[in-house]
C-alpha cells in the first residue's frame, strides 16, 4: 500500500519547520511512500525547498502561482499523489517514526475511509498556565485523557489525517471556501453531547475540588476559563439542538 504524504507550506519563517517535518517523514519505518510539498505562492520558499530535497527521489515540490489557501494547496497535492492512501501533515509538525506504519495498519485491519492520529504539543515557550487541557483542541492538540487507541471518531485533526484515495475521487477534493463538519444531533452518542457531559459532570467538579483542596493562581485561572469555555460549548450545542428541532418541525 503506497502512501502519499502532502505537506503544505507558505512562509519562509517556517522553512526550518518544513524541513524538520519532511525529514521526519523520510525517516519513517514504512518505506512505500512519496512526499509532496505544495508551496502556496512563495517562490523563494519553493526554490529553497526544491534545492534542499533535490537528492530525494520520493520528494516532489510544487508551487502555486499565487497564494490560494490551505484547502486549494491540499487539493493540488492530492492531484499529484499516486498512492492509494493520501496523508496530510502540517508544516510545523513532526511525525512519530511509525506514524505511516500505524496509518496503514488502520486501513489494512478495518474498512475505515479515513485514519488519523493524535497531536502532542511541544511547548517552546512553556504551556500557558491558564489553558485547561480539556480545550487543547482549540490549538489543534488532543486532550490526552479522552483518547482511546483504535476507536471510531467523528473526525480527525487536520494536522494529522489521511484518507483512502477514492474519497477524493468521489468528493472532488477539499472545499476551497470553507471546511464544514456535518453535525448529526439525532444521534444519542453525538460527540458534542458526550464532551459536554464530560465537562459538566467530570472536569468542572474535579477542578473545583482540586482548587478548594490546594488553591493556586494557575488552578483558579484554568477553572475560570474552563467555566467560560464550557458555557460556550453548552450554548453552541443548545443552539444546534434548537435549530435541528425547528428544521424537523418545518420540514
Amino acid at each position: 500500500m503506497k502512501v502519499s504524504v502532502v505537506v503544505c507550506a507558505y512562509s519562509m519563517n517556517r522553512y526550518g519547520d518544513v524541513c524538520d517535518a519532511v525529514r521526519s517523514i523520510l525517516d519513517q519505518t514504512y518505506d512505500n511512500i512519496e512526499i509532496i510539498i505544495v508551496v502556496d505562492g512563495n517562490l523563494s520558499l519553493f526554490e529553497q525547498l526544491q534545492s534542499k530535497f533535490s537528492d530525494q527521489e520520493v520528494v516532489t515540490v510544487r508551487c502555486n502561482e499565487e497564494n490560494m489557501g490551505l484547502s486549494y494547496s491540499r487539493t493540488q497535492g492530492v492531484e499529484l499523489a499516486s498512492g492509494s492512501v493520501v496523508a496530510f501533515l502540517d508544516d510545523d509538525a513532526i511525525a512519530h517514526p511509525d506514524w505511516i506504519e500505524q496509518l496503514v495498519r488502520g486501513y489494512k485491519e478495518t474498512d475505515a475511509i479515513a485514519v488519523g492520529g493524535r497531536m502532542i504539543a511541544k511547548w517552546i515557550a512553556g504551556r500557558p498556565p491558564y489553558l485547561p487541557e480539556e480545550f487543547n483542541w482549540l490549538i489543534g492538540v488532543n486532550y490526552e485523557h479522552r483518547l482511546d487507541n483504535w476507536t471510531e471518531v467523528r473526525n480527525t485533526l487536520g494536522s494529522n489525517m489521511s484518507f483512502r484515495r477514492e474519497v477524493f475521487e468521489e468528493t472532488g477534493g477539499f472545499d476551497e471556501q470553507m471546511a464544514l463538519t456535518d453535525l448529526d444531533l439525532d444521534s444519542p452518542t453525538d460527540e458534542e453531547s458526550t464532551f459536554l457531559k464530560h465537562l459538566a459532570f467530570s472536569s468542572v467538579p474535579n477542578r473545583v475540588s482540586k482548587f478548594i483542596s490546594q488553591p493556586s493562581l494557575a488552578k483558579l485561572q484554568q477553572l475560570l476559563l474552563l467555566l467560560v469555555l464550557t458555557s460556550c460549548v453548552g450554548l453552541g450545542y443548545a443552539y444546534g439542538a434548537i435549530t435541528y428541532w425547528i428544521d424537523s418541525v418545518v420540514n
